[in-house]
């Protein structure tokens, strides 16, 4: 059935405009999509549908300028999709190869630079026309998908699975991702194994497990073209895989340890339920053999006075969170995700719950100094965004994720000119402020034990490299005056040996 045009006029976004929206308009004459000029009449139901769903939730001045690129898309499948029975009958790659050839011929910019003043650099990225046909594409393949249980689909959206699984709420990451896997046996596999993760493990934990595996079967496939199936994997294979992980990655040894080991699980675990006992034993136990000299990066007093005085130059509420931050020494999902009824007072002591998003809850002391820093972001928070259980929030009441926050902060670092030790740009790691709090635990003389309940710790295994990291700052504050030391022993020597040799 063919579909009829659609006028912005018609839509709330036209409808409630001011008249200065209206005035600021862009392509004033046309604020119609001429859909029926598309002649392939099977896909007009599905472009139909883009726009009616885009003029709906997007602002007027967004699906104005969107005319201009439907105008291009209705040119571009009038020349090349004229048989096809919906935009999906081609593949994404093949699609947008084919329309990039088009923009080109029309003399029109494939790419756009985009400014990232958190970054101090300039990035490429795809022009607005081809998002804008990704987008459609998109749609067209969730609406297809629609009926499909979540779990049989090769992209989950997490947040739609029967069992959803436990979710960070500062990282909006729920995609996985199996498009990657080309090998048939591998993909469904993994999917079944991954979904029956979902009801002990967090999304973060099944996003790993994929990326670990889906970066095996993408070196399979290149390496080992010929392997289709679990049961074909050999030994020689998994040691061809080391070199490439260790060599050819990029990734850091422990990151790399780490995914070998979910790999070595994975397929331990695909062994058994596909009863295939060679894939059970594939590695050694070296082979995942972490890193025992890898050591915690903190900052320096003088790097931490550099941030801090700079604080001042963001949003009050901003500034506050960072700080406390560094005083509680909490992963910064903990941080972001304090709540208003966190703080507590008992026989004159102040007490704060920490809700662990990897781990557990606990409860620990804090200062009077913290405690009203905590409590007058609390005043703020409530008077801000009253209807939130949350301390930390943006303007429209959202939690802060950490990119918008490592966002705002490299903007103030670049800005204020924030320098290392080193002289280099101030390298804002959420997680060394953790670090640094660790070596400040360690430098006061506090037991192990003390130290693991301070920083929400289940044991002690990891204290130890905070009192390494503190030893080898202290040698290297010393190297100096040791050097000084070592030549004039070294000077006292050779004065003595020339005495005996008169």
């Amino acid at each position: 059935m063919m579909k009829g045009n659609i006028n912005l006029i018609s839509y709330d976004c036209y409808q409630q405009a001011t008249e200065k929206q209206l005035a600021g308009l862009k392509w004033k004459e046309n604020r119609v999509y001429y859909i029926s000029e598309i002649h392939n009449e099977k896909m007009q139901d599905e472009i139909y549908g883009y726009i009616d769903d885009r003029c709906r939730r997007l602002s007027l001045s967004t699906v104005v300028n969107d005319i201009y690129r439907f105008d291009l898309l209705k040119e571009f499948l009038n020349e090349k999709c004229t048989s096809c029975s919906s935009i999906t009958d081609k593949k994404w790659e093949e699609l947008e190869r084919s329309y990039k050839a088009f923009l080109y011929k029309k003399g029109l910019a494939l790419y756009v630079r985009r400014n990232r003043p958190d970054r101090r650099n300039v990035e490429q990225q795809s022009s607005a026309q081809i998002s804008f046909l990704k987008m459609y594409y998109e749609y067209v393949v969730k609406c297809k998908t629609a009926d499909i249980p979540e779990n049989e689909k090769d992209v989950w959206d997490m947040r739609k699975l029967d069992i959803v699984p436990r979710s960070n709420p500062i990282r909006g990451r729920y995609r996985l991702d199996f498009r990657e896997i080309r090998q048939k046996e591998f993909k469904e596999i993994i999917k079944k194994i991954l979904y029956s993760h979902c009801q002990t493990k967090a999304m973060g934990s099944i996003k790993g497990e994929l990326r670990g595996f889906r970066r095996f079967a993408s070196f399979v496939y290149d390496r080992f073209p010929e392997v289709k199936h679990f049961a074909e994997i050999s030994r020689d294979m998994i040691e061809d895989y080391l070199v490439y992980i260790k060599t050819d990655t990029g990734l850091t040894s422990v990151s790399y340890t780490t995914e070998l080991s979910v790999l070595d699980n994975l397929l331990d675990e695909i062994g058994r339920e596909l009863e295939i006992g060679n894939i059970c034993n594939l590695f050694l136990s070296s082979d995942c053999r972490a890193y025992d000299n890898a050591l915690p990066e903190a900052y320096s007093d003088a790097e931490i006075r550099r941030f801090n005085c700079a604080l001042t130059k963001l949003k009050p509420q901003l500034g506050r969170c960072l700080i406390i931050h560094q005083m509680l020494g909490t992963r910064i999902e903990d941080t972001l995700t304090l709540r208003r009824d966190c703080l507590s007072e008992k026989s004159g002591h102040y007490f704060i719950t920490i809700i662990q998003q990897k781990t557990r809850k606990y409860k620990r002391p804090v200062s009077d100094q913290l405690a009203e820093l905590i409590r007058k972001a609390i005043e703020v928070s409530e008077k801000e965004h009253p209807d939130s259980e949350y301390i930390f929030l943006q303007d429209n009441g959202k939690l802060y994720t950490d990119s918008m926050l490592k966002y705002h902060v490299n903007i103030m670092i670049y800005e204020n000119d924030i320098r290392d030790d080193n002289g280099n740009y101030f390298e804002f790691r959420t997680h060394r402020f953790r670090h640094t709090f660790g070596v400040k635990l360690t430098e006061m003389k506090l037991d192990d034990d003390s130290i693991a309940r301070l920083l929400g710790h289940k044991d002690t295994r990891t204290i130890p490299h905070y009192r390494r990291l503190r030893n080898e700052a202290l040698a290297e504050d010393t190297k100096a005056v040791r050097d000084e030391m070592n030549e004039l022993l070294a000077q006292y020597r050779r004065e003595k040996e020339n005495a005996e040799t008169r």
